[in-house]
């Protein structure tokens, strides 16, 4: 979703990064719902990029400066981003978590989940009530890292 907005808002080139064309005609509108309504939205800056969508790729970085090169993909956040993300998430009172930050079924996309993850689980011990669902997000803590991660730690409300 995210190199949807990047590459409407900002040009930022995202080479051969998912990308839904009918939900780009939506982009505008959305921002300016949110900016009506006094909402934060928080995209990310830098990538975990791979040339081919494996768990044995080849990776790489890039920023929205630099763009992601033709024939590379976005598979997860990068670090400036997970921050970003994490900042957000601690401000935050409610927290709903629907999508991981990157592919979190091969290990070397899955450090934005783990950092949004650890996120989460400050943010709750903090008092934030946090809320993991659409598909894919409560999915993803049933990963073997990431479950280790939260083992012992606050619980989260999962939902999907």
């Amino acid at each position: 979703m995210a190199f949807t907005f990047k590459k409407t808002l900002d040009n930022v080139s995202i080479g051969t990064s998912l990308f839904d064309e009918a939900g780009a005609q939506k982009v505008a509108s959305l921002v300016e719902k949110a900016k009506a309504k006094g909402v934060e939205l928080v995209f990310p800056v830098d990538y975990v990029t791979a040339d081919k969508f494996d768990k044995d790729a080849e990776t790489s970085t890039a920023t929205d400066e630099q763009g992601i090169p033709e024939g590379w993909m976005g598979l997860d956040a990068g670090v400036e981003s997970r921050k970003l993300f994490a900042d957000a998430i601690k401000k935050a009172k409610t927290i709903l978590w629907n999508g991981p930050a990157g592919v979190f079924e091969f290990e070397k996309f899955a450090g934005g989940s783990k950092a949004t993850l650890d996120a989460c689980i400050e943010a709750k011990e903090a008092g934030a009530t946090v809320i993991v669902g659409g598909g894919a997000s409560p999915r993803s803590l049933t990963s073997s890292s990431l479950l280790r991660r939260a083992r012992g730690r606050s619980a989260l409300l999962l939902v999907g």
